[in-house]
């Protein structure tokens, strides 16, 4: 087990650029994932895989190696600096959750009515 000290995101990098049994689209799927945190479709689609389960079958390998090499879990970059450029979710204004259940307010000019399709 590598000390806490080791356990930083550079020396993941680091070691992931030295191991030469992975392939060029594997080492770029972990960057990918590590450092922008793309989920596996867009990593998928950035690499062109086949499909987002290649692209997680690929991040898995690098992962699992690296716990193997003596990191806990690989390290992932802090909440801030995965926040900066990126929009926080909204929940969009015609819902609103009350105390467990959620409400539905219909939208300007509505009357609020549900109309079922089914006979």
């Amino acid at each position: 087990m590598l000390q806490d000290e080791a356990q930083t995101i550079e020396n993941h990098l680091d070691f992931i650029d030295t191991r030469a049994d992975f392939e060029p689209v594997v080492e770029e799927t972990a960057r990918l994932r590590i450092l922008e945190q793309h989920s596996y479709a867009e990593i998928a689609t950035l690499t062109r895989a086949k499909a987002a389960s290649t692209a997680m079958r690929r991040s898995d390998k690098v992962a699992q190696r690296a716990v193997d090499a003596g990191f806990r879990t690989p390290p992932l970059p802090e909440l801030e600096e995965i926040a900066d450029g990126r929009n926080a979710a909204t929940l969009d204004p015609q819902y609103t959750l009350v105390g467990g259940t959620l409400n539905f307010a219909p939208p300007a000019g509505g009357d609020g009515q549900f109309v079922s399709s089914a006979a």
